[in-house]
């Protein structure tokens, strides 16, 4: 007979071959999740339980494994940083073309449009009346020409 666990499941039988567990069908006939206790815990429960089992397992990592791997990491990347930021490969032709294009960018996007705008005088510019009544939207016409030939 197979065992029960304490929330109404039963155990894990051994498959013929004994290496492979599968597990049995649970004896209650509720179509509950296997993986909730029978006892009316809710979904927030579960997910505070998940969080703590992450966490122990997080530490457990840690304490075995994690800071090994982590000290690891850390000193590649040291090396990899120590060997290409150097004068030689930061000062290389690719990286001051992509410099110069960042520079010319800048001008001609940002610092150029700024210094035409701030030569403008405003003032000299139309008067709005504020308690005018509302402008209405300008309307334009296109024209279209007919019968144009390109030679």
């Amino acid at each position: 007979m197979a065992q029960h666990y304490s929330n109404g499941l039963l155990a894990a039988q051994p498959s013929s071959h004994g290496r492979h567990y599968h597990a049995a069908a649970s004896s209650s006939s509720s179509s509950s999740s296997p993986f909730r206790d029978r006892h009316d815990s809710s979904l927030l429960d579960d997910l505070f339980a998940l969080v703590a089992h992450a966490a122990r397992s997080l530490r457990t990592f840690w304490h075995e494994r994690g800071r090994d791997l982590t000290v690891a990491f850390l000193a590649y990347v040291a090396r990899q940083l120590r060997r290409n930021l150097t004068v030689a490969r930061l000062l290389s032709l690719p990286h001051l073309l992509v410099a110069f294009w960042v520079v010319v960018l800048l001008w001609g996007e940002r610092w150029v449009f700024q210094s035409a705008v701030s030569k403008c005088h405003w003032s000299n510019w139309e008067s709005w009346v504020s308690n005018g009544p509302p402008s209405l939207p300008a309307r334009t016409t296109v024209f279209h020409r007919k019968n144009i030939r390109l030679s």
